[in-house]
């Protein structure tokens, strides 16, 4: 299981360079039909992702609860082996195979209530998730594209950082100093700091993902979703 789950990651992180050139792609040529494109790959994104995690749940269920169950009780979770999400630890710990979790392996039990999105800092299980099942039973996501003129952005340690420049014909060219070196960068192009792109006549385009009347950075979403689902599964492999 580990190495399905390792494919399914790779394709993720596959699907999340599509949607860059797509993004890329819209800021040169706008098309509504470039958006739909980029909402159908995020569901394809979210559910190889949800799919690396599912992979997990079901070996630790086949390894460590069908031995110390009954063939009834094991019958009855096999149905769902899905990993497991609630908004709540109250409708978590009412889904059977997380009861069953709770009773015979309590350190897993601990690492999954504690990894709900219900926590700070796991959000991001919800909106995967919703965005996983939106897609394969709703409707594709919607993907907005809002631009600015200007953007201001803070560093971690909170100093300003240092604005880019355009300029050339059109200002289809982007000047960012780095350190004493200064770099010179055609647009469209993606800009890792702010999260959005550069195009031209100077302005920016940041993608965002509406989901449950929320909007999240489409952007930041693809480059970190892989890495915590990534995380969550070693350390969970590590109680397995």
């Amino acid at each position: 299981m580990k190495h399905l789950a390792q494919v399914k990651l790779e394709s993720a992180d596959e699907i999340g360079q599509r949607i860059m050139s797509l993004c890329l792609k819209q800021c040169e040529l706008p098309d509504s039909r470039n958006l739909l494109r980029i909402g159908s790959y995020l569901g394809d994104f979210a559910n190889n992702l949800r799919s690396a995690l599912n992979y997990t749940m079901r070996h630790f269920a086949e390894v460590q609860l069908k031995p110390v169950l009954s063939q009834s009780e094991y019958k009855q979770i096999k149905k769902n082996q899905d990993f497991p999400w609630s908004d709540t630890r109250a409708d978590l710990d009412n889904k059977p195979i997380i009861n069953h979790t709770q009773n015979h392996c309590k350190p897993v039990y601990d690492f999954l209530e504690g990894v709900q999105p219900y926590h700070q800092g796991y959000e991001w299980l919800r909106h995967l998730m919703r965005i996983s099942n939106r897609d394969k039973h709703e409707i594709i996501t919607e993907i907005k594209e809002p631009t600015a003129k200007v953007v201001a952005f803070i560093n971690p340690d909170g100093t300003p950082h240092p604005s880019p420049g355009f300029f050339g014909p059109g200002l289809d060219r982007m000047l960012v100093k780095s350190g004493e070196e200064p770099y010179v960068h055609l647009v469209p192009c993606y800009y890792f700091p702010y999260g959005g792109f550069a195009t031209r006549g100077g302005k920016w385009v940041f993608f965002l993902i509406s989901i449950d009347q929320t909007q999240l950075g489409l952007t930041r979403f693809i480059e970190r979703v892989p890495q915590d689902v990534k995380r969550l599964i070693d350390d969970f492999n590590v109680l397995i």
